[in-house]
């Protein structure tokens, strides 16, 4: 048997033009996957296939700012190189959308997924009287103004663990939809998508939650809820019943996969 070294990648991809990250059914979708782009690009490097496993699945046109994703490669590939060598051998292989940031060998204990204490992702929203073509893939634009204050409190009443099975999309079953948020935010953001010579008409928006795991959907459908609340259809104590109910036809529609980013994933001990 070839022995195997472990490394992990930190990736960045803009999730427009991908299925998402996991490898699907050709006859599906004729879109091509994160992870079979990647593998693609390794199997032109090292002559065999190797099997690249994230932190978790990102859905169709999600992006992220810092995936992270691990594989075992030959050993002997380490000999006549370094991290530094596998970053740029890969990235030359890649389309534009998709960068590795960085490589780093870890221990064959370590899992992308398995090991991740948390995860960050940030829901980007933009709000005025049109779209900005430029911003168009990276946000959710809303053509009227949202309550600020009242989305604010309603974020913050999330932060700790709930039942969120009001949230989860449809999907492989699960024996808990139980859920821990460690915190969340609000932010108003100087955008550099947005022209600073815009009226205050236009404003964008950043959301973020850390959690220690994230159901299918979960985010998206969060957003798309607490747009509810921002609009004046939902009180926050409303959107606080919902987490009782454990009912997705109670709850908003799922926010559109463009403005949502992964953004961090934490680890007990740092790669990168």
């Amino acid at each position: 048997m070839t022995p195997l070294s472990r490394i992990a990648l930190l990736l960045s991809y803009e999730g427009t033009d991908f299925c998402g990250w996991q490898m699907q059914d050709p006859s599906q979708t004729k879109a091509p996957s994160v992870q079979k782009t990647l593998q693609d690009a390794a199997r032109g490097i090292f002559g065999e296939t190797i099997r690249f496993h994230a932190s978790g699945r990102t859905d169709a046109g999600v992006h992220a700012l810092g995936q992270v994703a691990h594989a075992d490669i030959p050993s002997r590939c380490l000999l006549n190189t370094n991290a530094h060598k596998i970053l740029r051998s890969l990235n030359s292989k890649l389309p534009s959308t998709l960068r590795v940031l960085k490589v780093a060998n870890v221990p064959e204990a370590f899992h992308a997924m398995k090991s991740a204490i948390s995860k960050q992702y940030r829901y980007r929203i933009l709000t005025g009287p049109a779209d900005i073509p430029i911003a168009s893939r990276f946000a959710w634009h809303l053509p009227y103004t949202l309550n600020i204050e009242q989305m604010k409190e309603t974020l913050a009443a999330l932060v700790g663990t709930f039942d969120f099975k009001s949230f989860q999309s449809a999907g492989t079953p699960l024996k808990s939809t139980t859920r821990t948020i460690l915190s969340t935010d609000l932010g108003i953001n100087a955008d550099p998508f947005l022209n600073p010579f815009l009226s205050s008409d236009y404003m964008a928006l950043d959301i973020r939650f850390r959690g220690t795991g994230f159901l299918k959907q979960m985010v998206r459908n969060l957003v798309g809820t607490l747009v509810k609340v921002g609009r004046g259809h939902m009180s926050p104590d409303e959107f606080s019943s919902l987490l009782e109910a454990r009912d997705r036809t109670k709850a908003g529609v799922a926010a559109p996969s463009q403005g949502l980013t992964l953004e961090k994933v934490y680890y007990s001990d740092p790669l990168f």
